[in-house]
C-alpha cells in the first residue's frame, strides 16, 4: 500500500507541474480599481401551490335521540335576615307658640297657639289672640279720636281619626270692641265715648263628619252643622243654625253627586221681625280624565222669609280641557247662586254698620265664566279669568243720613250687571324666594244708583316672601286699592270720590334659635291716607315689633 501510494503522489505532481513549464513568463503591472463586488440577479418564483383536486364528495348524516334524564340537585333555603329601615328623622314639634309684640298708637299684640304633638288618630289645640289699638287717629280736620278697637279671639279645636272616617269641630267665641269715631270733618264737635261706643259678641261652632275611604268603590259623605252667635252693644242678636251634607258615587268612571243645605237665621225683633230659612238641593254628575273634566248639575234654593217663599233654579255647569298638559289649561262653565245677608256676617264685613242693620239676601241670577291656567314652568304658574255676572239686590254700604255725624253705614240696593277680570301669577325663581301678584278690575252697569258705592274698579296685589338659610326670613307686600265712590250724606250734595291708595308694608323676622326668633312689622311705608270707609281714615306709617318663643 506503501509503493502504491508514493507512485499516485508522483504522478500527481508531474501532473500539475506541466503547464507550469509550458507557459512562458509574465512580467506586467496590475492595477486594481475597486474591490471585487459580486452580485446575483433576481429571478422570478413560481408562486404556484399544489392541489389536489379530489373528486369524491362524502355527505355527512348523522342520527341520534336524546334521553332526557332528570339532573337531582339539592336546594337548601336560606332564611334572609329582616333589613333595617332606617327613614328621615322627624322634626321636634313644640307643643306652644307664643309672639308678643308693641307698636305705636299704642298697639299691643299676643298671640298664644297650644297644640298636641304627633298622633296616630287624633289632635287638638287652642288658640289665643289678643290686638287692640289704644292710641288716637287723626282726621281729614285734623283732630285726633280714639278708635277704641280692641279684638280678642279664642279658637279650641280638634280632631279625631277613625279607619274610614274623620270627626272633627271647634268653638271660637271672639269680642270685638271699637268706636265709631269718624264724621264729617266740616262739624265743629266733640264726641262723646260712651255715645259712640260699640261692641260685638260672636260665637261660632262647628262639627263635621266625613268619610276616608281611598278607593272609589265607597259612598263618599261629607256631614256639617254650624252654630253661629252674634250680639252687639244694643243687646241686637242673631241665632245661625246650617246643617250641610254632600254624597257621591264613583259608578264606572262617572260620579254622581247630591247636595243639600239647610241655614235658618232667628233673629230678635230689633234686627228683623220675621226669621228667615233657606233650604238647597243640588244635584249633580261629574266625569273626569286625563284629557278633560266636566261637571252639570242644577240648584233649587227656596227662600222662606215671608207668607209667600221664593224659588229659585240656577243652572250649574263646568268644563275644563287640557290642550297641553299642565301647561296650557282652559276652561268655562256657568253657575248661580243665592247669597246669605246675615247680621253677623255684615258686622264682620263692615263694623261701623248701624246696630242692628238688617239686610235682604242677594240673588246671583247666572254667572258665566271663562278662563285659563297652567304651569308654564315648574317655577311660574298663571290663571287669567274672566267673569259676566248678572245680580239681583246687591247691596251698596252708605252713610247714615239720620244722624247728623253721619258716621253708621246703612245699604243700598240695586240690580246690576258686573264684568270682571283677573290674573295671577306666582313666581319661584329659587327655593327659597317666592313672588305672588294678583290683580282685579270691575265694571259695575247699575240699574238706578250713579255708583257702586264703595266698590273699586281695580285693586292690585304684589307679595314676595325670601328665607334666607331659615335664619332669616324677609317678607313685603304692595296693596293698592283703586278710586271709590261714597253717596255724600248731606241731602243734595254731590257723590264724594276717595282717592285710591297704596299700601306698602315690610316685616323681617331673626330666628335666633329654633324657639326664639324676634320680628319687625312695617306697614303703610308710604304713610298715605287711606279711607277704606268714608269719613273712618285708617293708621298711616306704624310699626310693630316684638318676639316669638316656642316651647
Amino acid at each position: 500500500m506503501s509503493i502504491f501510494k508514493n507512485i499516485i503522489c508522483i504522478f500527481t505532481a508531474l501532473i500539475i507541474s506541466i503547464p507550469c513549464i509550458a507557459q512562458e513568463r509574465i512580467d506586467k503591472e496590475i492595477v486594481v480599481v475597486k474591490p471585487y463586488e459580486p452580485t446575483l440577479s433576481d429571478v422570478q418564483k413560481i408562486n404556484i401551490l399544489p392541489v389536489i383536486a379530489d373528486t369524491v364528495s362524502i355527505e355527512p348524516r348523522f342520527n341520534y335521540t336524546i334521553q332526557p334524564k332528570k339532573f337531582e340537585t339539592d336546594y337548601i333555603l336560606r332564611p334572609i335576615r329582616a333589613a333595617n329601615l332606617v327613614g328621615e328623622p322627624l322634626e321636634k314639634l313644640y307643643k306652644s307658640y307664643l309672639r308678643l309684640g308693641i307698636g305705636n298708637y299704642l298697639v299691643p299684640l299676643a298671640e298664644l297657639n297650644i297644640n298636641s304633638l304627633r298622633s296616630r288618630d287624633k289632635s287638638f289645640g287652642i288658640y289665643i289672640k289678643h290686638h287692640s289699638i289704644n292710641g288716637k287717629l287723626k282726621l281729614d280736620n285734623d283732630l285726633k279720636v280714639p278708635t277704641g278697637f280692641s279684638e280678642n279671639i279664642i279658637h279650641v279645636y280638634g280632631k279625631k281619626i277613625f279607619r274610614r272616617s274623620e270627626l272633627s269641630g271647634n268653638i271660637s267665641p271672639q269680642y270685638m270692641g271699637l268706636n265709631f269715631y269718624g264724621y264729617n270733618p266740616v262739624l265743629d264737635t266733640v264726641l262723646d265715648k260712651k255715645e259712640i261706643k260699640q261692641n260685638y259678641l260672636f260665637a261660632d261652632a262647628e262639627l263635621r263628619f266625613h268619610s276616608t275611604h281611598k278607593d272609589s268603590l265607597h259612598l263618599n259623605w261629607d256631614l256639617k252643622l254650624d252654630y253661629g252667635f252674634s250680639y252687639d252693644h244694643i243687646k241686637n242678636q242673631e241665632h245661625a243654625t246650617r246643617f250641610s251634607s254632600d254624597l257621591n258615587k264613583v259608578i264606572k268612571s262617572n260620579i254622581f253627586g247630591l247636595k243639600a243645605d239647610f241655614s235658618y237665621y232667628l233673629t230678635s225683633a230689633s234686627i228683623d221681625s220675621l226669621n228667615n230659612a233657606i233650604i238647597r238641593i243640588n244635584p249633580w254628575f261629574a266625569k273626569t280624565s286625563s284629557e278633560y273634566a266636566y261637571r252639570i248639575g242644577v240648584n233649587f234654593v227656596t227662600d222662606i222669609h215671608e207668607d209667600d217663599p221664593e224659588f229659585y233654579i240656577h243652572p250649574i255647569a263646568f268644563l275644563q280641557i287640557k290642550v297641553i298638559d299642565q301647561i296650557m289649561i282652559p276652561y268655562f262653565g256657568v253657575e248661580g247662586m243665592v247669597q246669605e245677608n246675615n247680621f253677623g256676617q255684615l258686622a264682620r264685613e263692615n263694623i261701623y254698620i248701624m246696630p242692628g242693620l238688617h239686610v235682604e239676601n242677594t240673588n246671583h241670577k247666572i254667572n258665566a265664566f271663562l278662563g285659563i291656567k297652567g304651569n308654564y314652568t315648574s317655577r311660574l304658574a298663571y290663571q287669567l279669568n274672566f267673569d259676566y255676572t248678572l245680580i239681583d239686590h246687591m247691596y251698596f254700604f252708605i252713610n247714615d243720613t239720620a244722624d247728623f255725624l253721619h258716621n253708621r253705614f246703612l245699604v243700598e240696593y240695586d240690580d246690576i250687571e258686573r264684568i270682571s277680570m283677573s290674573g295671577e301669577i306666582t313666581f319661584k325663581p329659587i327655593d327659597k324666594l317666592n313672588f305672588l301678584m294678583k290683580a282685579n278690575y270691575y265694571q259695575y252697569n247699575l240699574d238706578t244708583l250713579p255708583y257702586a258705592w264703595h266698590k273699586p274698579a281695580f285693586d292690585l296685589m304684589f307679595y314676595g316672601d325670601y328665607n334666607l338659610k331659615n335664619k332669616i326670613l324677609l317678607k313685603g307686600n304692595i296693596y293698592y286699592v283703586g278710586s271709590r265712590y261714597a253717596r255724600n250724606p248731606v241731602p243734595g250734595g254731590e257723590p264724594l270720590k276717595l282717592d285710591g291708595y297704596f299700601d306698602l308694608s315690610v316685616g323681617l323676622e331673626y330666628r335666633y334659635t329654633k324657639i326664639l326668633s324676634a320680628f319687625i312689622q312695617l306697614n303703610n311705608l308710604l304713610g298715605m291716607n287711606q279711607n277704606p270707609w268714608l269719613y273712618y281714615p285708617s293708621m298711616r306709617f306704624n310699626m310693630l315689633v316684638g318676639f316669638t318663643y316656642a316651647l
